[in-house]
Formats: structure tokens, sequence, C-alpha cells
């Protein structure tokens, strides 16, 4: 037992000598460390970030559309699921995003690839529509998100708009070469009940008369009318942007790292010098 303890005391001596002998390799080793951690921390761009949760827009909207689209033997469905697909695809688009920076003056041209938009983790798992903002923090990250998502909103509303005006627009065309064909040859009412038929094929639209196509072209211009963006708007947050959060690494955790590097370092230094003298 004694001798295990003195040769552990032996052992400790040469340990602490070396390192008394070495301070100066090991202190420089550490400075230079300690230095270039602190530097590469510095030199870091402090980035935030700030998340939000969209909704799904509102089914019975669609189902309304939809519903009136299938008198008019529309093969265009209309779907919730679709519009918010064509939302989230949106707020991903690069294209877009950079697209709603340029309306910002506040923003450089410069400055736009700081900015990142992406789907939001959470515990490593994908939040269903929810999105992160990654900004510099010169800027108002919790305005910009906002503003970008209801921009996305507005257009693709527009869009939806001008698919749904299309196809009204088209139907309406319809009824009026139906209208001009029962002009034609004098078909003021409706011919369908004298020549026993419960329905019409799609394009016999003609013998239902000028008087009953004049009143469906009438009809159909007042639900054109009444179906507007105004009927597609709806609260699209689940809830308020976050505020924002520092996004970048610890400097103090940079800090522990050089100098623990350093330590590594300065020991594979003295334990190869070491080496080289028994040689």
């Amino acid at each position: 037992m004694k001798k295990n303890v003195k040769y552990t005391e032996i052992d400790l001596t040469f340990i602490v000598k070396i390192i008394l002998q070495e301070k100066m390799l090991i202190i420089f080793t550490l400075l230079i460390s300690l230095t270039t951690a602190c530097i590469y921390s510095e030199s870091i761009e402090k980035k935030f970030s700030t998340s939000v949760i969209i909704n799904d827009p509102d089914l019975i909207i669609f189902n309304k559309i939809n519903k009136i689209f299938q008198n008019y033997q529309s093969d265009k469905i209309f779907t919730n699921k679709n519009f918010q697909e064509s939302i989230t695809n949106k707020i991903l688009s690069k294209d877009t995003f950079f697209l709603f920076l340029d309306s910002k003056k506040n923003i450089k041209s410069s400055q736009k690839k700081n900015f990142n938009i992406k789907k939001l983790i959470y515990n490593k798992q994908e939040v269903p529509n929810g999105f992160e903002l990654t900004y510099p923090e010169l800027v108002n990250g919790v305005e910009i998100i906002r503003d970008y998502i209801i921009f996305v909103q507005l257009i693709t509303i527009n869009e939806y708009q001008k698919k749904i005006d299309e196809i009204f627009s088209n139907y309406i065309e319809y009824l009026n070469d139906q209208k001009n064909i029962a002009k034609s040859i004098n078909l003021k009412n409706s011919f369908v009940e004298n020549l026993g038929l419960k329905s019409l094929e799609f394009f016999d639209s003609y013998l239902e008369g000028e008087n009953i196509l004049s009143e469906k072209i009438l009809i159909t211009n007042r639900l054109k009318k009444s179906i507007n963006e105004n009927n597609l708007q709806y609260n699209i947050f689940f809830e308020k942007p976050s505020n924002q959060i520092l996004n970048t690494p610890n400097q103090k955790k940079i800090i522990f790292i050089g100098l623990l590097i350093g330590s590594i370092v300065s020991f594979l230094l003295i334990f190869f010098k070491l080496n080289k003298n028994k040689f």
C-alpha cells in the first residue's frame, strides 16, 4: 500500500513539475484559443427569430361557393385545404418573400439574404400551420412576419377571386349565346314542357326561351357580385406572432469551448515534446 502511495506522489509531483516548466507554453496556447474564441463570437451576426401559427380558412365559405358552381356544370372544386396549401407554399416561397421585402423601404436589398422563413419546429416536430422567421436585430421581426402573412393571404384571395370570376364570366357568356339562339328562332318562352323533357342537356339551354335565360343572366350577375374577395376574408392568425427571441449561439459557450480546445492542444504539445526528448 505504501509503495502505491509513494508512486502516486511521484507521479503527481512529476505532473506539477511539467506544468510549471511548460507554463509559458500553456498560457500562450490558452491565450491564442481564448482570443480566437472571442473574435469568433463577436464576428457572429446576431440573429433573432419570431414565430406565428395561422388558421385554416372557413370551410363554410368554400362549401357555399362549390354549391353554387354545381349548378353551372363547373369542374372547378374550391376547397379550404387547397386554399391553405396555396397559402403555405406562398409563405415558404423565397420569390414571394423577397417581393414582399422589396415593398419595405427600411430594408435594403443587401439585407434580404439575412432573412429566412421556414416551417416552425417544436420538440423536433413540425407545428401544423406554424412558421418561423429569422432576421437581423435591426428590424422589427414581429411586424414583418405579421405583415407578410397578411400580404400572402391577400395575394391568394385575389388569385382565387380571379378563378371564381372567370367561371362566372364563362357561364354568363354561355347563357348569352343560348339566349341569342333562342332569339334567332323567336323563342320567347320555354319550350321544355312542350317537349316533355324533365331536364336539358347543357348545350340545349336555348330551349328554355329568351325570357328565362335573361332572368338567369341577371341572377348569375348578382351572385358574381356577392361572391367577392370579402367572402374569402377571415382572421388568418391563430395566435399573434411571438416576441423576438435571440437565435445566436451563446458567447460564453463558445469561449468555454475555445479554452477547452486550448487545454487539449497544450496537453498534446507537451506530450509530443516529452516523447521527442526521450529519443
